[in-house]
Formats: C-alpha cells, structure tokens, sequence
C-alpha cells in the first residue's frame, strides 16, 4: 500500500490505465490516516494508496480521482 503524504489542490490521482475508465473497478472509502483508495482485481478490492489529511469525499467530488 503506497501512501501520498503531499497531496495539494489540484494534483489529481489516475487510475485510468487500470480501470480502462470503468469507475466500478475503483472505491474510495475512509481509512484512519486519510482517504484510501482501492481497484477491482480478480473479483475483489485491493487497497492501493493511502492520501493522508483527505478523505474520500473531498478526493471524489473534487475531481482529483480520474477513472
């Protein structure tokens, strides 16, 4: 699990390459130290970075998650 600890306003996180653009095969959901972000593999969702001091809803309705 990689972590993001410099995470500012307008950086944006992609993950276009893996889902292929299908926003099902990726989540974002609150962990303890910041927002964590997951992708589909193989049926189920494997945690894939941490970006600590934000959470999943700032990432989400923000536009710094492109899927």
């Amino acid at each position: 699990l990689d972590r993001i600890t410099d995470f500012a306003k307008g950086d944006h996180i992609d993950v276009s390459g893996i889902t292929g653009g299908n926003a099902s095969l990726m989540k974002v959901s609150d962990g303890k130290d910041g927002a964590v972000v997951s992708i589909k593999v193989g049926g189920a969702f494997v945690d894939v970075v941490t970006v600590d001091g934000w959470t999943a809803s700032d990432l989400l309705h923000s536009g710094h998650i492109l899927s």
